[in-house]
């Protein structure tokens, strides 16, 4: 048996305890932090932030939303957009996407019922 299956593997999951180590990060590689909100008609408040670095604005309701968008921009650059030589990673991994029933079952595999596999 490998070694390394013996070993847990960290999962981080967007959850409340996520959203400041975002923006603790996002203020590490230099960019201004705003939060704000917006107020509907029944009084409920929508939280927002916005990263501002080199007049770039990057903007999400989520922190983890925002620092994803920054650290692909990043990344990427300028020609962040999907390129026509790059394949789609959604119709990549669908087909072996998982589907879980209330009681955490695969109930389905991409288009599939797991009832109907052999």
């Amino acid at each position: 048996m490998n070694e390394s299956t013996n070993k847990s593997v960290p999962t981080i999951r967007v959850a409340d305890n996520t959203e400041n180590p975002c923006l603790l990060v996002l203020k590490q590689k230099g960019y201004e932090l705003r939060q704000w909100f917006i107020r509907d008609a029944d009084g409920e408040y929508e939280q927002h932030f916005d990263a501002v670095k080199d007049g770039r604005k990057f903007s999400a309701e989520r922190a983890e939303e925002v620092l994803g968008l920054a650290v692909m921009w990043e990344t990427r650059g300028e020609d962040w957009q999907t390129r026509a030589d790059e394949p789609d990673m959604i119709d990549r991994l669908y087909p072996q996407s998982n589907t879980y029933d209330a009681k955490g079952r695969v109930v389905e595999i991409g288009d599939e019922d797991v009832g109907r596999r052999a």
